[in-house]
């Protein structure tokens, strides 16, 4: 929230704003085959959902100009984490030197910086949420002679994402190179969607390597992607002993257990990011995750 200067500070972060939010979730979890004795084939399945709706009705700090609305997350009469972005407008050329285009509320194009103070709160457009408003998982089991397998599905969707920022927020050219920015040797294939220039090729935004200004390009609508994904987020191979064994080893229980996590990811946006491994808010990439194994034995004497 606002204070006033007099009291050394301008701003205090709290709990100041107001919001109304709706749901719904649904949990079901069936038997679609009972396994009667240990040697049957039983069948279990989970399945739950949810759906969240919000609006935010008051905000005590009001941006004061188009770029700091572009930056900020609550916007009154949005949904929280509400994202908005600048209606691109492409490449426009003006006497033989090209310029970032923008279009206003009135759809008129700009080429003036949208941080001059020209882009205001109105131009700004809505892309959507970075919150899901979907949510569930669907977690299977089939059990037999002891064995059992099972698997947990995760899918989220209704919400988006900002992309693209290994190319619009890193300067690559100079005498620096890739290695000093980035660190390692390669280099995004993003790099290679760069302008070359060749006016029967559109730029679609991507200028050269040695372009300095980039202009908030992670701020363009079309790096804006759907974040909506399913995962597999395991899978579960286990072992219970009978209990012969387990009284021949004087156990009362004795169970083998081996996990494989973060098994596949298939995800709506048209890069084939894993949003997990993408800062949703600038569109930066993270360190995908990794697929890992787990192994366990559980004994009860």
């Amino acid at each position: 929230t606002d204070l006033d200067p007099t009291t050394g500070w301008t701003s205090l972060t709290i709990n100041n704003g107001k919001m109304n939010n709706t749901g719904i979730e649904l949990q079901l979890d069936g038997r679609i085959l009972p396994a009667r004795k240990r040697e049957d084939v039983g069948i279990n399945l989970g399945f739950n959902i949810a759906y969240n709706k919000n609006k935010v009705t008051k905000v005590s700090h009001k941006p004061a100009s188009g770029e700091e609305y572009l930056r900020a997350s609550l916007h009154e009469g949005y949904p929280l984490n509400s994202l908005f972005s600048i209606d691109y407008a492409g490449l426009i050329e003006k006497d033989g030197t090209y310029f970032v285009g923008w279009r206003d509320k009135e759809g008129e194009v700009h080429t003036e910086s949208y941080a001059s103070g020209s882009f205001t709160i109105e131009d700004a457009v809505f892309s959507g949420t970075y919150t899901p408003t979907i949510s569930g998982a669907i977690t299977p089991e089939i059990t037999w002679n002891g064995f059992s397998l099972s698997a947990m599905f995760n899918f989220y969707g209704g919400h988006y994402m900002r992309t693209g920022n290994d190319v619009w927020a890193t300067n690559i050219g100079g005498s620096a190179g890739y290695k000093a920015n980035f660190g390692i040797g390669a280099v995004p294939k993003d790099y290679l969607r760069y302008w070359n220039g060749d006016p029967d090729v559109p730029a679609n935004g991507y200028m050269t390597i040695h372009y300095s200004d980039m202009d908030g390009g992670i701020y363009r609508d079309t790096n804006v992607e759907h974040a909506g994904y399913m995962k597999l987020r395991n899978i579960v191979l286990g072992y219970n002993f009978s209990k012969s064994v387990c009284r021949a080893l004087r156990l009362n229980e004795l169970r083998l257990r081996f996990q494989m996590n973060n098994v596949c990811t298939w995800a709506r946006n048209s890069r084939g990011l894993d949003p997990e491994a993408v800062n949703i808010y600038n569109g930066s990439t993270l360190n995908t995750v990794p697929r890992s194994y787990t192994m366990s034995l559980y004994l009860n004497f």
